[in-house]
Order: structure tokens, then sequence, then C-alpha cells
């Protein structure tokens, strides 16, 4: 008899174990980057592994682009040249209107991605003034993003505007999985641009639906507005940012978020595992 209470106690915690880590969520490519810190000229951040990163030597811009090239972040400190603007009257990026430029400066990162140039528009889904910058989203064809701008003035000789820009783009197939996590990456860049001196704001609305949830842990560096969140694996050192999707109230260590590992679930660290 008590060999029989012993076997069937074992049964229900295996049986237990095993619906508690089938039930669990992931932090995995579907709902996270892993990320890893790099200095790329003037430009020092966590970026997502693997990626293509570019500069300039003043640090006035910063391109991060997928392998696969379907997602792109970048930053830019973009003069606006009166002058050739005279000279090419019918090409927006030299145009006087910022919004011009901005919906440019997009369709040509679209034809870095795609091999192709195709019409970019505001979509007006999200479009918020926060101080002296500029929140908007955008979408083309094939292509959707979003874009943080504040207008400086120029010298009135060189320059008439002045604009610091942050992208992010992606393919439609992955602009509506990955939309929160690129909007987070490029808000992150910090870039040493000598051109001209700027603060950045925080954005107060979310671009995706997304639901938060109240029990998040500023440990987590948690992001209100994006609702994106960061932790590493404290075994291996490795970073990941990730949407909230993945938060698990119970688990085998707990409330958390786990990684999977071979067999093993890894309930990771909260926040950064710094260099």
């Amino acid at each position: 008899m008590a060999k029989n209470l012993f076997l069937i106690l074992f049964i229900g915690i295996q049986l237990n174990s095993f619906c508690q880590n089938r039930q669990l969520k992931y932090v995995n490519e579907s709902n996270s980057f892993r990320m890893e810190y790099k200095q790329v000229g003037q430009c020092n951040q966590f970026i997502p592994i693997g990626w293509t990163t570019q500069t300039n030597p003043e640090g006035t811009t910063f391109d991060l682009t997928s392998p696969d090239k379907s997602m792109y972040v970048g930053y830019a400190i973009f003069p606006i040249n009166p002058y050739l603007h005279t000279v090419y009257p019918n090409n927006n990026l030299y145009s006087t209107n910022p919004a011009l430029v901005i919906l440019k400066l997009a369709s040509l990162i679209g034809q870095t991605l795609q091999g192709f140039e195709e019409p970019t528009q505001f979509d007006n889904s999200t479009n918020l003034t926060i101080g002296d910058y500029v929140f908007k989203t955008f979408q083309s064809d094939n292509l959707k993003g979003s874009v943080l701008y504040r207008v400086f003035p120029g010298d009135g000789i060189n320059t008439s505007n002045i604009l610091a820009i942050r992208f992010a783009i992606a393919k439609n197939n992955k602009w509506s999985t990955y939309n929160d996590l690129l909007s987070r990456i490029a808000t992150s860049i910090r870039c040493d641009a000598k051109l001209v001196e700027h603060n950045f704001p925080i954005i107060k609305a979310r671009i995706s639906n997304r639901s938060s949830s109240a029990n998040k842990k500023e440990d987590y560096n948690y992001n209100a507005q994006l609702g994106t969140e960061e932790a590493h694996n404290a075994a291996t050192g490795e970073n990941f940012t990730f949407t909230q999707d993945a938060w698990n109230e119970t688990g085998p260590q707990g409330a958390g978020y786990y990684v999977k590992i071979g067999n093993d679930n890894v309930k990771l660290s909260p926040g950064r595992s710094r260099p």
C-alpha cells in the first residue's frame, strides 16, 4: 500500500511539473532580441546580436539592419541645406518641409531593405507632439515604421533647419510582432554627435495594442510606453529585450521570464548584464 501511495504521489508530481512547464511562456525569437553591448564609432549601446552596424566619424548617423534585411533601426542628425533646395526643388530630400524630408529618408531606407524604392506616407495611427519632438508612424506598400524627430533652427546660411531623427522600420510581417522592440532600440540610440546637442523625451504612447501588466517590476527596466522589458541569463551574461507576452505568473522557479535551453527552463534575472 505504501509503495502504491508513493507511486501515486510521484506520478502526481511529474504530471504537475509537466503541465506547469507545458504552460510556460518563453522568451524566444518570436518576442525578443538577444542583445549585446557594442561601441560603433561615436555610438555606444545594446544592439541585437548579429545585426549589421554602420556609422560615420562624426556620430551623426547610425544604422542597424537585421541579417535578413527585414528590419532596420537608425539615427541621424540631418541638416537641411537651402541651396540644395533651390537646385533640386522637386527632390523631397532637400525640401524645407521636415515631414517631406523624413518620408523621403524612410523610402530610401526601404530601398536598401528591398532593393527598390516605393512611396511612403504617414498613416496617422500615431501622431504625437512631445515637447519639441514629434512621434509618428508611417507605411508604404511593403513596410511600416515609426519616427521620432525634432527640428532645430540652422545658422540661416548653410542650414535652414537641422533634424534629429530616430527611425524604426520593418517589413509588414515583422512590424506587427517587433514594432515595440524596434522602437525601444531606436529610442535608446546614443551617439556623441558634434553638430547639435539635444535631450531625449519620454514617449507617452504605445505603438502596438499589447496589454500592459500592473505587476511588472522596475527591475526589468520596464518601459510602460512600449510594453517592453529587459533581462539576462545570470549564468552566461546573455541579454534579452522582449515584450511582456512572455511573463509567467508561476513557473518552476517562481514568477518571471524563462528561456528554454536544451531540456532546462532557465529563469532570467532582471535588467541588463553590463559588459
